[in-house]
């Protein structure tokens, strides 16, 4: 679960061809980008599989892919129209006129020529350009989130007095640190579904294909091969693939690892809602341990000389209808609480998970989950009867307050699912558990989906 096996990996850079074939047929084919072959392609035995000059459609895609190459296939390609470091630069000023407050930020922090010098004036191997190519063609939202990380990872390190060296690293980690994706199956990585185990597992696995693949390419700093393989660890434990500790992690890793979080916020939620960065301090506070508190004080910095404009929404009609929505979505939460607690102490009590990486896993996400809730300070007797007052009779000045209790409400929510998922893929994994101890894990595991339940259908009845 935690930890990823390379051998369970369906591809090899040492030549077997994957998903990302099909993906360099696909942009042939249907985005009219013509890729063509710049060698013989040879699999292992020496058998002819394409030749020198040949298109790469689907038909040609059909002949190589589930062989293993002399070479891997990204060596001996071109693509008709590679991105380049302009037409980056433009993409990510486009970038800022879809989200303004990128646009404010980068101006009240004078990073403008910055961002625009790290795009254009530094060349990166071909081969990352062609990748980058694929994900801006296939996978457009991580392309947006590569500039996004590229630009706000450098502008942390910036803040964080890093030389120009890791500055860079960071930049070219930010811009890369997805490329896995763009090797695994495209209908798992663009599911608009619940994922089962087995297919979030597949997920987890781009941060080690990023790694194989980065560190194929040369002159690349091991660094920033490192940094995109531990992008989703955390100072806790509660990450992976590896399920590393503070001192374990990059400092480099870090930054990307909590820009990755605010794109997907900025892009995924407030996007939704009519929000901007400006409202993304209730996330950064419940997750200050998660990340280095270098990092964390940097983007917090960053966001707040920014000046940005709150935004003040409510989607309830009146004041006490919200707080009425935001009660019950603080007392189902709080009913959660014994079943994480007990989940916890169990791990804690048996003792061949003493030295099971995945259950101290486990240990720390439900440890990470109970410390969010208590910083949060939602749970709290006295501010639920601050809320039970404020639904029969809302006072004017709430709704700041209100909205500040929202965030963390939605915040908390993910890292609920988050909880979820983790339990149940360690349930899936172990097999040294006497059937009292698994009966316990799964009615936790029943009783968190519970309450995901009852939160999705007071989100419903918001709609």
């Amino acid at each position: 679960m935690a930890t990823i096996n390379s051998e369970e990996l369906d591809f090899s850079l040492s030549g077997k061809s994957d998903h990302y074939t099909s993906h360099l047929a696909q942009v042939t084919v249907r985005k009219g980008n013509k890729i063509i072959t710049t060698e013989d392609i040879h699999n292992e035995h020496g058998v002819l599989l394409l030749r020198k000059g040949a298109v790469l459609n689907d038909k040609a895609a059909q002949k190589i892919i589930n062989h293993k190459l002399v070479n891997p296939i990204e060596e001996d390609i071109a693509i008709e129209r590679t991105l380049n470091g302009k037409q980056m630069a433009e993409h990510f000023i486009a970038l800022q006129d879809k989200y303004p407050d990128i646009k404010q930020i980068n101006e009240a922090h004078h990073f403008e020529k910055e961002i625009i010098d790290l795009f254009t004036k530094r060349r990166l191997p071909p081969v990352l350009f062609q990748k980058l190519t694929i994900l801006y063609e296939q996978l457009p939202k991580s392309f947006e989130k590569a500039l996004f990380s590229a630009w706000l990872s450098s502008l942390i390190a910036d803040k964080m007095n890093l030389n120009h060296y890791d500055i860079y690293d960071v930049f070219i980690a930010g811009l890369i640190h997805d490329l896995g994706f763009i090797h695994l199956d495209p209908e798992i990585v663009l599911a608009d579904r619940e994922l089962t185990p087995a297919e979030w597992r597949t997920i987890q696995s781009h941060v080690v294909v990023g790694k194989i693949v980065i560190e194929s390419i040369p002159d690349i700093s091991k660094n920033i091969a490192r940094a995109v393989l531990e992008h989703h660890e955390n100072c806790d434990g509660s990450g992976y693939p590896t399920a590393k500790m503070q001192k374990d992690i990059l400092p480099i890793s870090h930054i990307i690892s909590m820009v990755d979080s605010i794109y997907a916020i900025r892009t995924n939620q407030f996007e939704k809602e009519g929000r901007s960065l400006a409202d993304i301090f209730p996330y950064l506070q419940l997750n200050y341990t998660t990340h280095s508190l270098e990092v964390y004080r940097a983007a917090y910095r960053i966001i707040k000389d920014a000046d940005l404009t709150h935004s003040h929404l409510n989607s309830h009609g009146s004041l006490e209808k919200y707080t009425a929505n935001i009660l019950n979505r603080s007392e189902i939460i709080h009913c959660i609480i014994p079943d994480l607690v007990k989940s916890l102490e169990n791990l804690l009590d048996i003792q061949q998970y003493q030295n099971n990486k995945n259950a101290q896993t486990i240990i720390s996400v439900t440890t990470r989950m109970l410390t969010m809730l208590t910083m949060s300070g939602l749970l709290f007797d006295t501010h639920m009867q601050w809320l039970s007052d404020m639904a029969n009779k809302a006072k004017d000045n709430i709704l700041d307050e209100l909205n500040q209790n929202d965030l963390m409400l939605q915040e908390l929510n993910w890292q609920l699912r988050n909880t979820h998922r983790f339990l149940k893929l360690f349930s899936e994994d172990i097999t040294d558990t006497n059937e009292k101890e698994q009966l316990s894990l799964d009615q936790s595991i029943s009783n968190l989906e519970n309450c995901l339940d009852k939160l999705n259908k007071v989100g419903a009845e918001q709609q």
